[in-house]
């Protein structure tokens, strides 16, 4: 840790550790997406993911905990090094370094390991596509036809049985069964999937549920995480988004565009309506956003029975779990986002639709 170690070098720490931060800040944004994507998505950040994977990947713990010990070990030795210090304004200052220096190393692992595929080409340019925003009738049938798909597909799991699903798979099973299907789906369209990205389960129930999270992608620790609390018919399509950005995805709606691609890949009954079930839901929330009135007509006339108690069952499941400063969590996050150069934020979680029904025209 001499690098951090601002007792035996004050001033030179803090400069090298400033100068790295500002020379990766600069390159990330004069770097073309062109650039980005042929040099460090397709490259670097290839040769990254292979290096880690094969390494700390192997670790039968999540990494996400490894990071928080690692933090916690910090502090506690940071602590004691300024209590050695003499007088409130010492201690202050080197407070001060050491918080700069590690937060300054802390960003530049986010950049290079990861950070800089904010900056590379939209899904939407590099598959040669366009955005489609739906008017809302043609939503509306979109919604209707796509409830009659939805309500075959369970059937093909479960007949006329209409109670909610409860089936559940292990950590193990879970990250087994979609790893693969990401992989199809980004192969498909042509592009890497280096490394062996791990998905965890991650226990205790609401450990990041209650920060308004159902999954987390934390790039200091390269694996895609998943709260064990949510409900089992999310869950797939859950780490599906998370795994797309352990490949190299930063932006929310593209993620989860990479989601619904890979449930298109499911063999499995279950995952496969699980799936289309969390596609139907945001085009159900659109209808809902615009024509309340008339989306609750059709859901209480109109929807099947089963997959109305599935949507009640993975609502009440979400509320087991209430959030913990979701107004800060929010406002933090969206300008994080924004920072990345997202520019729509948390919004760009809703940019999904848009992005499966371009997709879906784009050979018509």
């Amino acid at each position: 840790m001499s690098f951090l170690n601002i007792r035996k070098s004050p001033g030179t720490g803090l400069i090298i550790a400033l100068v790295v931060l500002v020379i990766s800040l600069f390159l990330r944004w004069i770097t073309p997406p062109e650039s980005i994507e042929q040099w460090y998505s397709r490259g670097i950040f290839g040769w990254f993911r292979w290096i880690w994977d094969y390494s700390l990947g192997w670790s039968p713990l999540p990494l996400f905990f490894l990071f928080w010990l690692v933090v916690a070990l910090l502090i506690v030795w940071w602590i004691r090094h300024i209590r050695r210090q003499s007088g409130i304004g010492q201690k202050l200052l080197v407070a001060s370094r050491n918080l700069l220096v590690f937060g300054s190393w802390l960003t530049v692992a986010f950049l290079w390991c990861w950070g800089f595929n904010y900056g590379r080409l939209p899904v939407e340019r590099q598959l040669d596509f366009t955005t489609y925003e739906m008017p809302l009738e043609e939503l509306i049938d979109s919604v209707r036809a796509g409830a009659i798909e939805v309500a075959s597909a369970r059937a093909i799991y479960a007949g006329e049985d209409t109670t909610a699903m409860q089936l559940d798979r292990s950590p193990a099973e879970w990250e087994s069964l979609i790893r693969p299907l990401v992989k199809q789906a980004l192969i498909a369209d042509g592009y890497p999937v280096p490394g062996r990205p791990r998905g965890r389960i991650l226990a205790p129930k609401g450990i990041i549920l209650r920060f308004s999270a159902s999954g987390v992608y934390w790039p200091w620790a390269a694996e895609g995480n998943v709260d064990a609390g949510n409900h089992p018919l999310i869950k797939g399509p859950i780490l599906a988004h998370e795994l797309a950005h352990a490949y190299g995805f930063g932006e929310e709606g593209t993620c989860s565009f990479w989601s619904w691609r890979a449930g298109n890949y499911a063999e499995d009954p279950l995952l496969r309506y699980a799936f289309q079930l969390h596609y139907w839901r945001e085009l159900a929330r659109k209808w809902l956003s615009v024509d309340r009135e008339g989306y609750t007509k059709f859901y209480h006339e109109e929807l099947a029975p089963g997959i109305r108690r599935d949507i009640i069952a993975i609502i009440e499941n979400q509320r087991l779990y209430p959030d913990i400063m979701p107004q800060i969590r929010d406002v933090a996050y969206d300008a994080y986002l924004k920072a990345q150069g997202v520019d729509d934020g948390l919004l760009s979680y809703r940019r999904v639709v848009k992005l499966v029904e371009g997709y879906k025209r784009k050979d018509r």
